[in-house]
């Protein structure tokens, strides 16, 4: 009830703001609107998840529906399954269970199960919340290695077990063409597939601070939208068909890879991208992520709060937008007094700054670091010394890897000669970038870990560092009105 007069109260004094044309007033209203409207939207959710603890310790017989890919983790694969009905009666609310199973026989998405065993709550753990993930996923209870008789196949949405076979047989494509682990990268570079690359690979990647490469983000997004787009205006259809053919593309592509956070994320983005260019205005980044991080989170309320991909994405997004210029400001004064020492000792500076692209990822790479630097310590207690320097090696050929790749799969489907020949030169590119990423995780120090103490001192300069943003941006306002 005080949510309900609370949000009823910030709207009046909204309206009233507007009514007045006082910024000062209908702002704060609107920030306290949205806060409230929030909880209201995040305790109507939390009504409404079904309440398994009476469940839990108990043999049951449940059936249900996989409504995700199946996780492969060998000995074992895990599987999100929808359940219909509880020991033969149907259940009333949405309920959701996580099933560790054998490796073998393998299940797939869609397909109708039914399984006998002990419901268990989320295990705690020291490093993980699993309770806290399961639940932005839907998932209250857990089932390890129950007795499973399959009863039916793709049950659901027919076109996105179309889809899911498209990609499967993308895969397919790439693991004929290529050999591992470079196989298992350009997954993770064109679809986010992850699940394939040995351990030891992933541990470089976190290392050298790479991760996001094989997690879809804005970046794989905008790559890949602009080159379908570009696609369609060189077969000579109009920029309005292109627009909307390649918006499509992208929805498609969201489904099929299992519209995670980052990806939904960065899907809403390279569409917005895309109706600016198609509508001849400037795109700005920031208005759009206000809006993505909405859409998202009136969706699904929990990924606010229990969703590492959706904080640390929007926090690297947050920080391309609003740091971005400073880090650059930094480099600019930085190189004029190289440039100015260098010149008193008569030695020519190297060129390599002055490469634009190299230049931009550098620029990028230190804002995306800082933006997420607490929440990286916070989740995972340590950091990468060397990412900025190894993200400007490989992510100098990543478009490249990923049109060459993706190019090399698409020949497979008509030959497998052809798409190995193609393959080739992919194999090229994806070598340098993993001999570079294994290289310098091989440094030492290249991560370090660090504890609370750092994590209190980093939250105190940040709030330091935004107040003198806020001032600056605050003098500017004053001084040009």
């Amino acid at each position: 009830m005080f949510l309900f007069v609370g949000a009823i109260a910030a709207a009046a004094w909204f309206g009233v703001g507007v009514i007045a044309q006082k910024r000062g007033a209908w702002i704060p209203a609107l920030f306290c609107l949205a806060f409230l409207g929030g909880m209201i939207r995040f305790a109507a959710s939390d009504a409404r998840q079904f309440d398994a603890a009476p469940l839990y310790g108990k043999s049951l017989a449940i059936q249900g529906v996989i409504d995700e890919e199946p996780e492969r983790m060998p000995p074992h694969q895990r599987i999100a399954v929808a359940i219909a009905s509880i020991n033969g009666r149907d259940v009333q609310k949405s309920f959701r269970v996580l099933a560790t199973l054998r490796q073998f026989p393998a299940y797939a998405l869609g397909d109708e199960i039914k399984m006998q065993g002990a419901l268990e709550a989320p295990r705690p753990s020291s490093t993980f919340d699993e309770a806290s993930y399961l639940k932005r996923r839907g998932i209250t209870a857990t089932l390890f290695y129950p007795q499973v008789e399959s009863i039916a196949q793709e049950k659901g949405n027919w076109l996105v077990f179309r889809l899911v076979k498209i990609k499967h047989a993308f895969e397919n494509n790439i693991d004929a063409i290529l050999p591992e682990p470079h196989a298992a990268f350009l997954k993770g570079l064109l679809i986010g597939e992850r699940s394939s690359l040995p351990p030891d690979l992933v541990a470089d990647f976190q290392t050298t601070g790479t991760s996001h490469m094989i997690a879809l983000s804005g970046y794989n997004i905008t790559i890949i939208g602009s080159a379908i787009q570009r696609a369609f205006l060189l077969l000579t259809l109009p920029f309005a068909l292109s627009f909307w053919l390649a918006s499509g593309v992208i929805i498609l592509f969201i489904i099929a890879t299992g519209a995670s956070a980052s990806v939904v994320r960065a899907g809403i983005m390279g569409i917005l991208l895309l109706i600016a260019q198609k509508e001849g205005r400037m795109y700005r980044m920031a208005p759009a992520l206000a809006f993505a991080a909405a859409v998202m989170v009136v969706q699904n309320p929990y990924v606010l709060r229990f969703d590492a991909g959706f904080q640390l994405s929007f926090g690297a997004t947050l920080g391309l937008v609003y740091i971005s210029p400073y880090v650059e400001r930094w480099l600019d004064e930085a190189w004029r007094w190289i440039r100015r020492d260098q010149t008193a000792r008569a030695v020519r500076a190297p060129d390599a700054y002055e490469a634009p692209m190299a230049k931009r990822i550098l620029i990028e790479t230190f804002a995306a670091q800082i933006a997420v630097l607490p929440l990286l310590i916070f989740l995972f207690g340590r950091v990468s010394l060397i990412s900025p320097l190894v993200n400007v090696l490989v992510l100098l050929v990543t478009p490249y890897a990923m049109g060459v790749g993706f190019v090399a799969a698409m020949f497979a489907f008509v030959s497998q000669a052809l798409g190995r020949l193609t393959g080739g030169a992919a194999w090229i590119i994806l070598e340098y970038q993993l001999a570079v990423i294994t290289f310098f995780a091989k440094i030492p120090f290249a991560g370090v870990a660090l504890g609370n103490v750092a994590l209190g001192c980093i939250l105190v300069l940040y709030a330091f560092i935004i107040l003198k943003i806020w001032r600056k941006s605050k003098n500017t306002r004053h001084h040009f009105s």
